[in-house]
């Protein structure tokens, strides 16, 4: 385990001691190649913690080599092509290699005096850009999250307001069998307000039986410090092709507080209220906003607003003042659950963050939160979470604490303490230490020494959690896990781009 430490040790030293010089790939008759190379080798101890392997020594290698090239701003259009190898291991004793194709994207799009359109053929996208400013018929990462997925988009827009947008995708690699969406918009945007209908057509492919099929109207506006944005959708199943979901609205069951029941039974309503850049005299600014969300029982979207039927509020105020570094916010949210797992919430949480004249930063967060449901134990949403930072020069430290799940049996303490040492601008060390008790102790420490002598390589040698974690509350990020079993690993990683 030692030795594959010390030479990647000994050649970010020599990397260290050195000018290192980015490298960069020619241009071959509009074509730019590139690439990247990763080398990220994982050293763990107890690999298969099991009795008669408690002394396993395991080493892990994720080597993966990108190649890409691009063809931008050409007569011929914008085209984008990626391809990666990697070494994954099979057994023991066997290693697989293998070089796949990643993301492709061809662009071809036209601009006249009085309209402009473009059409875009993808593979492997990660974005489906729709424009929808509250509530998508199409969300970027539920949409992309396959990673597998062809499919065509056509654009255009008219000098005189209105656009267009249309996508048709197969969410898999196989035409005949995989899921395959349909999404249509038309808009029209005027200096007050934006008016658009969106169509979403969901055929399950071979992993369901009924198509969907879901509408959206959606009005945007906005006057001097006053934003808002009114969306309704409504869903349907059917066994046929193409259709439009039916229903009618229902107002003689609306008794003044759960505004849901006019809704059909596929039906959901989402609205937003945002006034910004109030000013109070010479103190600071305020903004406030206010939502709400109606959602019925049949309504189903998991590919944008997805979730079980509910009505909610939220509403929160938040304050940057002016002539000091002080901010803060309060937030208010309460919601209704219907259907197998009914439940209701009740939740306010406030904070406040200083930037002190002595290089200190601190913030100080709480909340008070119920969950009413059919379990024995009321859950309650109770927390108080403080952090204190220091900065000074090329160090950085900073000691949290956090009481979660205050008043009930599951509470607990969680501790942190965390920082960065820049040793010089190539060389910088990372740390942090999480500790969590309640009826038991968990931890996650890591420790990563890395080096960046420019734009294009990276390195760093780690211990711990291969995870760092990237919330910016340390303590309350879900990634990172405070295990109370397994043993902890040597990262060795590197880096480099061309």
């Amino acid at each position: 385990m030692v030795g594959p430490i010390v030479a990647v040790l000994s050649v970010l030293v020599l990397l260290g001691g050195s000018q290192v010089r980015a490298v960069e790939m020619p241009k071959i008759d509009g074509l730019t190649p590139g690439g990247r190379f990763e080398y990220r080798l994982l050293l763990d101890d107890q690999s298969n913690p099991y009795t008669r392997n408690a002394a396993t020594h395991s080493a892990t290698d994720r080597s993966r080599l990108m190649l890409d090239l691009k063809a931008l701003g050409s007569r011929y259009g914008d085209l984008y092509l990626k391809g990666a190898a990697a070494w994954g291991l099979v057994d023991a004793d066997e290693t697989q290699r293998r070089f796949r194709f990643e993301q492709g994207d061809y662009l071809w799009k036209q601009e006249f005096e009085r309209f402009g359109y473009s059409l875009r053929f993808f593979a492997n996208e990660r974005r489906f850009f729709v424009s929808d400013l509250a509530a998508p018929l199409i969300d970027d990462d539920r949409a992309g999250e396959t990673g597998a997925n062809r499919g065509v988009r056509f654009e255009a827009a008219t000098q005189n307001g209105w656009s267009f947008s249309g996508i048709h995708s197969f969410l898999g690699d196989d035409f005949d069998d995989s899921r395959n969406v349909s999404y249509l918009r038309a808009a029209f945007s005027h200096r007050l307000a934006s008016l658009s209908a969106s169509y979403l057509f969901d055929d399950p492919g071979v992993r369901g039986e009924r198509n969907r099929a879901i509408v959206k109207a959606e009005l945007v506006t906005g006057y001097k410090n006053v934003f808002a944005v009114l969306a309704y959708e409504q869903s349907g199943m059917r066994d046929s092709g193409w259709f439009f979901p039916n229903g009618s609205w229902n107002w003689s069951d609306y008794n003044g507080s759960n505004f849901s029941r006019v809704l059909p039974p596929g039906g959901a309503a989402v609205a937003e209220l945002r006034l910004t850049s109030l000013r109070w005299k010479d103190v600071g600014r305020f903004r406030v906003v206010w939502s709400y969300e109606a959602i019925r029982e049949e309504f189903v979207n998991d590919l944008g607003l997805g979730g079980s039927s509910r009505v909610g509020h939220n509403a929160g105020a938040y304050f940057v003042a002016d002539k000091v570094s002080l901010n803060g916010k309060v937030r208010y949210h309460t919601s209704t659950r219907f259907g197998p797992e009914s439940e209701e919430l009740d939740f306010v949480d406030a904070s406040v963050w200083a930037a002190l004249k002595n290089n200190i930063e601190c913030f100080l967060r709480a909340g008070v939160g119920k969950i009413d449901d059919a379990f024995v134990f009321d859950t309650k949403e109770n927390f108080v979470h403080t952090a204190l930072e220091y900065r000074v020069k090329k160090f950085r430290t900073g000691a949290h604490i956090m009481w979660k799940d205050l008043d009930t049996v599951f509470s607990e303490k969680r501790f942190a303490w965390d920082g960065k040492l820049a040793i010089n601008p190539d060389w910088g060390f990372h740390w942090r230490f999480i500790l969590r008790r309640d009826f038991q102790i968990g931890q996650s420490a890591c420790l990563r020494l890395q080096f960046r002598p420019n734009d294009r390589v990276f390195a760093y040698v780690g211990y711990g959690r291969a995870y760092f974690g990237d919330d910016p509350f340390v303590l309350e990020d879900r990634d990172i896990g405070l295990t109370r079993a397994g043993a902890a690993q040597w990262v060795i990683a590197l880096r480099g781009d061309f």
